[in-house]
């Protein structure tokens, strides 16, 4: 093991924002080389944790349009 892989080994790796895929095809687990990221290939690169983000369209900017897009992202 070389000299970076080590240090990168030695710490928290941690990317704060990975888009995926709404609605969720399943193959998160799993992985799909039709992914950029996937749970084998974040292990396969030694990432420690991440912050998934569900995206969901703009609708209206009132209290009614935030809580259907809260709800559509915790779906």
């Amino acid at each position: 093991m070389s000299a970076v892989q080590a240090m990168h080994r030695s710490i928290l790796t941690l990317d704060t924002h990975v888009d995926i895929p709404w609605p969720d095809r399943g193959d998160f687990a799993t992985g799909a080389s039709s992914r950029c990221v996937d749970l084998p290939k974040m292990r396969e690169g030694g990432m420690g944790a991440a912050c998934l983000v569900a995206y969901v369209g703009q609708g209206p900017v009132s209290g009614a349009g935030h809580a259907a897009a809260s709800a559509k992202a915790l779906a």
